[in-house]
């Protein structure tokens, strides 16, 4: 397994310079220049399989969402986290601009539902663990073992895996736990 942490602290000092939430397509210069930033960010995360963790660091525990990537070029770590960072890009003009979900419901003229991106609002973090090896069913249930113990506040799942035990579990949840801790 291996693990990393992503600072978030160069897309809130991109918002806070441009404040107007841009239409991906419409806005291309303010967007482009937001993609390449999220690109950088994302250059030491691997294309393997494992489970990420959005967090503020002076409040956690619990994490903010816990989310896990799967096996493929287009689910990997690096495919998942990239799409959350630019699909989900309104969380960070929300923390500058209380309307820019609003400003972006009216641009897209409703088409795309905000919901998830403003749970993330406020995220400043995000740890992930790569197990490259794993399988489906061991994302599945570490996947849903940390969602129970940790109780991140924008996942809605929370079916009670307080029996299940993996092997690789303990190991997961104590590089997660790390990264929220201050010295991290």
């Amino acid at each position: 397994m291996k693990s990393g942490l992503i600072i978030l602290d160069s897309l809130y000092g991109f918002v806070s310079q441009n404040r107007d939430v841009p239409h991906r397509t419409k806005d291309r210069t303010v967007y482009l220049s937001y993609k390449k930033l999220v690109l950088d960010l994302l250059t030491n995360v691997p294309k393997d399989p494992g489970w990420y963790a959005w967090f503020k660091r002076s409040n956690v525990p619990p994490p903010i969402y816990i989310g896990q990537s799967s096996i493929g070029k287009t689910s990997s770590l690096n495919a998942r986290l990239e799409e959350e960072l630019l699909e989900e890009y309104v969380a960070f003009w929300s923390f500058v601009d209380d309307t820019a979900a609003d400003k972006l419901k009216a641009k897209y003229g409703g088409k795309y539902s905000q919901v998830r991106a403003m749970k993330k609002r406020g995220s400043d973090s995000i740890v992930w663990i790569a197990f490259p090896s794993a399988r489906r069913g061991t994302l599945d249930i570490i996947e849903h073992k940390l969602i129970w113990d940790l109780k991140p506040s924008a996942n809605n799942d929370r079916r009670d895996y307080s029996d299940i035990v993996h092997e690789n579990y303990n190991e997961v949840r104590s590089i997660m736990e790390r990264a929220f801790t201050p010295s991290g």
